[in-house]
């Protein structure tokens, strides 16, 4: 780790070498959804090509291109960590033990250590392992405003009449 804080929890989650992959690490989340999806499935499907006339052509947008937001994900900290090309290891995020308002959570490393690998067979050495990742931390927030970490959806799926939450 290239910070000086010290650490106080761990979550790793493995890396497979030709698996593309994303990570969320929260702690305390708040999920907000509409239940019943009777109402919003109607409002969507009565509405859509009204959208399509007002603002397909000019965004070039069609019909499977809208979302209809039907629910969040809130969290008060979390860290999001992407990536397209990694060698097998694992990556972790470690969470601060002393966090101080606007300042980081928390930070990520990775480890390429045959130990950490998922998968069994012989392990050879080879060039120094390449990493195509990107990764954001939310700062440590206190009582402030929780962030919108994921989105639950209605679409319509090609081809289909109807709007689907899946």
């Amino acid at each position: 780790m290239s910070n000086s804080q010290h650490v106080c929890r761990r979550y790793s989650s493995p890396l497979r070498n030709g698996h593309k992959t994303a990570h969320l690490f929260t702690e305390s989340t708040t999920y907000r959804y509409v239940e019943d999806l009777k109402t919003p499935k109607a409002w969507f499907k009565a509405n859509v090509e009204h959208i399509l006339h007002l603002y397909g052509a000019e965004h070039d947008i069609q019909k499977e291109d809208l979302l209809l937001v039907i629910g969040t994900l809130e969290a008060a900290e979390w860290a999001l960590f992407v990536s397209h090309d990694h060698p097998d290891g694992q990556v972790n995020f470690n969470v601060y033990s002393s966090q101080k308002s606007d300042q980081d959570w928390g930070e990520f490393s990775t480890t390429t250590d045959p130990g950490d690998s998922i998968l069994g067979g012989p392990i050879y050495t080879e060039e120094a392992p390449s990493y195509n990742s990107a990764q954001r931390v939310s700062r440590a927030r206190g009582n402030r405003k929780w962030d919108t970490v994921l989105l639950a959806r209605l679409r319509f799926p090609p081809d289909r009449p109807d709007p689907t939450s899946l």
